[in-house]
């Protein structure tokens, strides 16, 4: 796993240098005795990195830094300049076992973030796994580092946030639920084993905007968000059984497929495309 990791830092320190080329070539010097993984790395207007992980030890050291442990599996961020210079680092230390799905960081070297946990850490475990979001905000001393908002959204079942969009004043997160969730506008209850939603959250506050759900009584998970220039929002992910991607019309499957489907920004969709291993494809409302 050590040299699982040391190949992916230095991959990216040799993009890097491509990248800036007049800022040179750098690596991050990090130590440990037990599992761990680098699972997403962003870079904010001014080229500073933020790296996330999961570890599983104490003994985790990032350019001669501690990194916390709360037992189980802990995810960490760490902040680093253009430079190389290290900055500081944070982990989960929840006690329970926490994921980081995905991060963006803005121009003020603020790191949002959504991923998974199975006990209480941003706030209560509504049992199975939770949804985090949170926004974390480095500073130049590292003492100041803090948390801008932090939280845990969970049902009875297992949820998780799995990617996220960083635009403007707005966090555009997605994932899936089982059972009844609250997301910050009332609960809202999938329809089958489990349901996608997309919520935006205010980057300053964390304050819930808006949000809306997909699903019929198969399972549908979102793996991936993107938006367009006008606010449009584009999924993908897995279905099972059967899916239900605009509140009509359900597309019945054999085994697990892929999907593929634009939404505008208040959630009517415009098109989905669904691939299944057996080649079949399936249209709804307009082309691809």
């Amino acid at each position: 796993m050590k040299r699982l990791l040391l190949l992916f830092l230095a991959c990216l320190c040799f993009v890097g240098a491509y990248a800036q080329p007049a800022q040179g070539t750098w690596g991050l010097p990090f130590s440990t005795a037990n599992a761990e993984a680098g699972s997403r790395v962003a870079f904010n207007p001014s080229g500073n990195m933020f790296l996330a992980g999961v570890h599983s030890s104490s003994g985790l050291t990032l350019s001669s830094n501690a990194v916390g442990y709360g037992g189980g599996t802990d995810f960490f961020m760490a902040y680093y300049t253009n430079a190389g210079i290290f900055k500081g680092v944070r982990a989960s230390a929840c006690g329970g076992n926490e994921t980081i799905q995905d991060i963006q960081a803005d121009a003020l070297n603020h790191l949002y973030g959504v991923g998974t946990a199975t006990a209480n850490c941003f706030g209560a475990s509504g049992g199975g796994t939770d949804i985090l979001i949170f926004k974390y905000k480095f500073r130049e001393n590292p003492l100041q580092n803090t948390y801008g908002f932090s939280k845990q959204i969970g049902s009875t079942g297992d949820d998780a946030a799995t990617a996220m969009v960083l635009r403007g004043s707005e966090i555009v997160v997605t994932g899936y639920f089982e059972g009844t969730i609250n997301l910050g506008g009332g609960n809202i209850t999938s329809a089958g084993s489990s349901d996608i939603f997309v919520a935006r959250y205010d980057t300053l506050t964390g304050n819930h905007i808006s949000s809306f759900k997909i699903g019929g009584v198969g399972k549908e998970r979102a793996y991936d968000i993107a938006l367009d220039a006008t606010g449009n929002i584009y999924l993908t992910g897995q279905f099972s059984t059967s899916g239900n991607f605009d509140g009509t019309n359900t597309i019945a499957v054999t085994t697990a497929s892929i999907f593929t489907a634009k939404y505008t920004s208040t959630g009517t969709m415009t098109w989905v495309k669904t691939f299944s291993p057996a080649s079949t494809l399936a249209d709804i409302s307009g082309a691809f």
